[in-house]
């Protein structure tokens, strides 16, 4: 992670907006990032893809998603 991401992330940590439950990290309540990428790097801790990291209950990646609703 960049050090502006380290920087964010322990802001919202310190907020209470990313609460630590030992294995993983959990939202406290509905947060709104520039990306999707942005909001993966915050709760996973390293650099991440947020088109290939977030995943529906189904396994669709947002990629995926993304792509599927565009040829509705």
């Amino acid at each position: 992670m960049t050090p502006n991401y380290i920087t964010y992330r322990q802001k919202l940590i310190n907020e209470g907006v990313l609460i630590d439950k030992g294995e993983y990290f959990e939202f406290s309540d509905d947060y709104i990032f520039s990306s999707p990428s942005t909001a993966a790097v915050m709760v996973m801790g390293r650099n991440a893809n947020g088109l290939s990291e977030w995943k529906n209950k189904e396994g669709k990646t947002l990629k995926e998603f993304e792509t599927t609703a565009e040829r509705i």
